[in-house]
């Protein structure tokens, strides 16, 4: 630990004194006002903040870490190991460090290392970094269901319906290697349908909110395929092999009528 080198992340000379004082005061207070807003943002109350973003697109991170009060001077991102990271850059307010941490986790991204406190225009930062987080082996609580549940657009469905569900990278910027999102059985039904809006509301080149979800028989699937807990939604989990067609059924269609802002839509069952 301690040994990033901050001038390696950001250009130090760059940051100016206005943008010191654009610093939120306080994170502590800012987080529990977002953690309000968004609790209560949504028809039941229940969904956590755990199960808000289920993609690693460094936008999206960006964007959600912007919501938290960071500024864009203060998040750097960049490919090291054929893997993106991410370091941000805090002004040293008690407590900061273990709610990046906590925040951090919840976007799908482990905490790697700290620097030592250092000063910019006579105030005291911290960097972090992170790396993406490891995915936990959960085949055999699979294969104890009858079937789990994948989310996809009606553009697709033909292709899945001829090839099957094949791995894709979520965005080919960020050297991931190709998987396929899942659900498992017990979902709800208003929390899986919020899980497909937060597809169509992430994926800009979806024009229309008609979306399918496919039913996938556990018992048809290959015995050597593996899954892993998805760490930014834990109903979902993640395959790297191909679901084979055979194992695939429509079971319900459903539109989404805006893509900025969910309104509680529920699937049909066909």
């Amino acid at each position: 630990m301690n040994n990033i080198n901050v001038k390696d992340w950001f250009d130090i000379e760059a940051i100016s004194k206005k943008d010191i004082s654009s610093i939120f005061v306080d994170m502590r207070i800012f987080l529990q006002i977002k953690h309000f807003e968004e609790y209560s943002n949504y028809y039941d109350g229940n969904l956590i903040i755990e199960n808000e973003t289920i993609s690693l697109n460094i936008t999206n991170v960006r964007k959600k870490l912007k919501l938290f009060g960071f500024k864009s001077w203060q998040i750097s991102s960049k490919i090291l190991d054929n893997k993106t990271r991410i370091a941000i850059l805090y002004a040293d307010i008690e407590m900061n460090t273990e709610l990046i941490k906590q925040e951090m986790d919840s976007l799908g991204w482990e905490f790697s290392d700290i620097s030592e406190p250092f000063f910019i225009r006579n105030k005291q930062f911290i960097m972090m970094t992170f790396d993406p987080a490891d995915l936990k082996d959960i085949t055999h609580e699979i294969f104890k269901y009858d079937c789990i549940y994948h989310w996809t657009h009606e553009s697709r469905i033909n292709s899945i319906l001829k090839y099957g569900i094949e791995p894709r990278n979520e965005n080919s910027f960020l050297k991931y290697k190709p998987k396929i999102h899942l659900l498992k059985e017990y979902v709800k039904k208003q929390d899986s349908s919020f899980i497909g809006w937060q597809l169509y509301h992430n994926n800009i080149s979806k024009l229309n909110g008609n979306y399918i979800l496919l039913k996938i028989s556990v018992d048809k699937l290959p015995k050597h395929i593996k899954f892993y807990g998805d760490p930014r939604c834990e109903p979902g989990t993640i395959t790297k092999t191909i679901i084979p067609k055979d194992s695939i059924k429509i079971f319900a269609k459903i539109f989404y009528t805006d893509k900025n802002e969910y309104h509680g839509e529920l699937y049909t069952e066909i």
